[in-house]
Protein backbone atom coordinates (compact mmCIF):
# COMPACT_ATOMS: atom_id res chain seq x y z
CA UNK A 1 0.00 0.00 0.00
CA UNK A 2 2.90 2.73 0.86
CA UNK A 3 4.38 1.55 -2.47
CA UNK A 4 1.31 1.87 -4.39
CA UNK A 5 0.51 5.29 -2.92
CA UNK A 6 4.02 6.77 -3.60
CA UNK A 7 3.55 5.47 -7.16
CA UNK A 8 0.09 7.21 -7.16
CA UNK A 9 1.27 10.15 -5.81
CA UNK A 10 3.76 10.82 -8.45
CA UNK A 11 1.03 9.74 -11.07
CA UNK A 12 -0.79 12.70 -9.80
CA UNK A 13 2.14 15.04 -9.11
CA UNK A 14 1.26 15.40 -5.53
CA UNK A 15 2.27 13.51 -2.82
CA UNK A 16 -0.47 11.38 -1.05
CA UNK A 17 -1.60 13.06 2.59
CA UNK A 18 -2.30 10.14 4.70
CA UNK A 19 -5.55 12.09 5.84
CA UNK A 20 -7.38 11.35 2.06
CA UNK A 21 -7.58 7.60 2.91
CA UNK A 22 -9.98 5.41 4.44
CA UNK A 23 -8.73 4.20 8.40
CA UNK A 24 -7.83 0.62 6.75
CA UNK A 25 -5.56 2.40 4.09
CA UNK A 26 -4.21 4.56 6.10
CA UNK A 27 -3.04 1.78 9.02
CA UNK A 28 -1.80 -0.73 5.69
CA UNK A 29 0.39 2.46 4.46
CA UNK A 30 1.89 3.61 7.93
CA UNK A 31 2.38 0.08 8.38
CA UNK A 32 4.06 -0.14 5.19
CA UNK A 33 6.27 2.43 5.69
CA UNK A 34 7.24 1.91 9.37
CA UNK A 35 9.23 -1.56 7.19
CA UNK A 36 12.89 -1.94 6.51
CA UNK A 37 14.06 -3.12 3.41
CA UNK A 38 15.71 -5.85 5.60
CA UNK A 39 11.51 -6.36 6.81
CA UNK A 40 10.48 -6.37 3.10
CA UNK A 41 13.64 -9.08 2.06
CA UNK A 42 12.69 -10.91 5.05
CA UNK A 43 9.02 -11.26 4.04
CA UNK A 44 10.25 -11.94 0.15
CA UNK A 45 12.50 -14.76 1.00
CA UNK A 46 9.97 -16.37 3.38
CA UNK A 47 7.24 -16.23 -0.11
CA UNK A 48 9.78 -17.63 -2.25
CA UNK A 49 10.57 -20.79 0.20
CA UNK A 50 6.85 -21.05 0.43
CA UNK A 51 7.16 -20.89 -3.62
CA UNK A 52 9.41 -24.00 -3.50
CA UNK A 53 7.55 -25.82 -0.84
CA UNK A 54 4.38 -25.79 -3.09
CA UNK A 55 6.46 -26.74 -5.97
CA UNK A 56 7.65 -30.07 -4.35
CA UNK A 57 3.92 -30.59 -3.20
CA UNK A 58 2.80 -30.94 -6.88
CA UNK A 59 5.29 -33.20 -7.75
CA UNK A 60 2.72 -36.19 -5.48
CA UNK A 61 -0.49 -34.06 -6.77
CA UNK A 62 -2.04 -33.12 -9.76
CA UNK A 63 -5.06 -31.37 -8.45
CA UNK A 64 -6.13 -29.23 -5.26
CA UNK A 65 -9.34 -28.54 -5.07
CA UNK A 66 -11.29 -25.60 -2.65
CA UNK A 67 -13.82 -23.85 -2.62
CA UNK A 68 -13.21 -20.08 -3.95
CA UNK A 69 -14.25 -18.56 -0.68
CA UNK A 70 -13.54 -18.96 2.80
CA UNK A 71 -17.13 -17.94 3.80
CA UNK A 72 -20.59 -17.93 1.84
CA UNK A 73 -20.88 -15.09 -0.31
CA UNK A 74 -21.11 -11.86 1.50
CA UNK A 75 -23.31 -8.76 1.02
CA UNK A 76 -21.56 -5.10 0.37
CA UNK A 77 -21.00 -3.85 4.38
CA UNK A 78 -20.09 -7.71 5.51
CA UNK A 79 -16.60 -5.65 5.72
CA UNK A 80 -17.07 -2.91 7.47
CA UNK A 81 -15.12 0.37 7.17
CA UNK A 82 -15.53 2.01 10.28
CA UNK A 83 -13.65 -1.56 12.17
CA UNK A 84 -10.46 -1.47 11.05
CA UNK A 85 -9.36 -5.58 12.99
CA UNK A 86 -13.22 -6.53 12.08
CA UNK A 87 -12.63 -6.08 8.47
CA UNK A 88 -9.00 -7.52 8.13
CA UNK A 89 -10.02 -10.61 9.95
CA UNK A 90 -13.43 -11.28 7.90
CA UNK A 91 -11.19 -10.47 4.55
CA UNK A 92 -8.59 -13.39 5.91
CA UNK A 93 -11.68 -15.94 6.47
CA UNK A 94 -12.77 -15.10 2.92
CA UNK A 95 -9.53 -15.39 0.84
CA UNK A 96 -8.09 -17.83 3.11
CA UNK A 97 -8.24 -20.73 0.17
CA UNK A 98 -7.21 -18.39 -2.68
CA UNK A 99 -4.27 -16.33 -1.29
CA UNK A 100 -1.82 -18.79 -1.25
CA UNK A 101 -2.70 -19.87 -4.58
CA UNK A 102 -2.14 -16.58 -5.53
CA UNK A 103 1.04 -15.77 -3.73
CA UNK A 104 2.80 -19.02 -5.14
CA UNK A 105 1.95 -17.95 -8.70
CA UNK A 106 -0.33 -21.48 -9.35
CA UNK A 107 -2.64 -21.66 -12.01
CA UNK A 108 -6.15 -21.58 -11.09
CA UNK A 109 -9.73 -21.17 -11.81
CA UNK A 110 -12.96 -20.37 -10.01
CA UNK A 111 -16.21 -22.00 -11.21
CA UNK A 112 -19.79 -22.11 -9.82
CA UNK A 113 -20.38 -25.07 -8.80
CA UNK A 114 -22.46 -25.24 -6.08
CA UNK A 115 -24.63 -21.95 -4.09
CA UNK A 116 -25.97 -21.87 -0.53
CA UNK A 117 -29.58 -21.88 -0.26
CA UNK A 118 -29.44 -18.64 1.08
Amino acid sequence: MAADLEDFGRWRGKPVDLDELEERNRILATTGNGLSAVDYMASRDWIDGFRRRMAVWWESFDLLLTPSLGVAPFVLGWLPSDDVSMARGRTNQAVAFSSPVNATGQPAISLPLHRTSG
